[in-house]
């Protein structure tokens, strides 16, 4: 499946958000990194990580250079055309903030950290995290507005607290937990807010909100789960253990030029408390040793 949508990348590298199943062409050609393409740049560079195929690597460095040179726009991420690279709608979506946990695990932590305090002010600013945000017009989407308990914000959290050991991020987690008692706390559960505006709740609890938002937030806080082992979890969050004999072979060694920042290059292959990174400088003393 990985293989049949590279193939219908366009001239840019990007990729749509919607495919007709029946032609292979894409239905639309406006994308950014939520909704509908989100998950397909984390399971390329997550497939890598778990199998050590050289070839998923390949696809989500080009895929990731993409994104940085046509959606990027300063710490903000909007939607383009993929076949042109135009902006075409200037908007923050809440399923975007899982982008900064992404750029962890290939060690781009400038660019996580820049585009994460993005989303947590747009937390602060509302209480939670609407589901879209018009960032040329400064002001809520009229009718997602939105906060259904997503995860996303709370997993790049957590991802960037593991790397960098920075209090700031345990803060950012109380902030969270504290804004999810007072606002959506209901006798059965959780409600997901309907009008952020207003704190208008619905008789709703998302499966993901047990499933990840209270996990990661468990994991922020406790984090002798993955303190000795080394995981990565899926988009559901689901613990996959990284195995060696997963692997068909080491991945052959790389140098990130394309990066937003760096300084050196990434020197485990392993993890980072528990979170795994790709190799770089592991893989090129063993070629210097043969």
């Amino acid at each position: 499946m990985s293989h049949k949508l590279w193939s219908m990348q366009s001239s840019l590298k990007l990729f749509g958000t919607t495919p007709d199943v029946a032609t292979g062409q894409w239905i639309e050609y406006s994308s950014g990194i939520g909704a509908g393409v989100d998950s397909f740049y984390e399971y390329l560079l997550k497939a890598h990580i778990l199998f050590g195929k050289e070839d998923f690597w390949k696809m989500f460095h080009s895929a990731y250079v993409a994104v940085q040179k046509y959606f990027r726009h300063g710490s903000w991420y909007h939607e383009a055309d993929i076949r042109t690279g135009r902006a075409t709608y200037w908007q923050l979506t809440s399923l975007q903030a899982f982008w900064p946990g992404l750029q962890v695990l290939i060690g781009d932590l400038s660019a996580a950290n820049s585009s994460h305090r993005e989303f947590f002010h747009v937390w602060k600013r509302y209480g939670v995290l609407l589901e879209r945000y018009l960032l040329d017009h400064q002001m809520i989407h009229p009718t997602e507005k939105y906060y259904p308990l997503r995860p996303e914000l709370v997993e790049s959290t957590f991802y960037l607290c593991q790397t960098t050991k920075d209090p700031w991020y345990i803060e950012v987690g109380e902030s969270i937990v504290n804004s999810i008692n007072l606002y959506t706390k209901v006798e059965g559960g959780f409600a997901s807010i309907k009008d952020v505006t207003t704190m208008q709740l619905e008789d709703h609890q998302h499966s993901f909100f047990l499933a990840e938002t209270c996990k990661y937030l468990y994991l922020l806080f406790d984090d002798s789960f993955v303190h000795e082992n080394n995981y990565v979890f899926t988009t559901e969050g689901h613990p996959f253990p990284v195995l060696s004999n997963w692997h068909e072979e080491l991945p052959q060694a790389y140098v990130p030029t394309n990066w937003t920042f760096v300084k050196e290059r990434v020197e485990t292959s392993s993890e980072i408390s528990g979170v795994a990174i790709c190799n770089t400088e592991q893989n090129n003393k063993k070629k210097a040793a043969k």
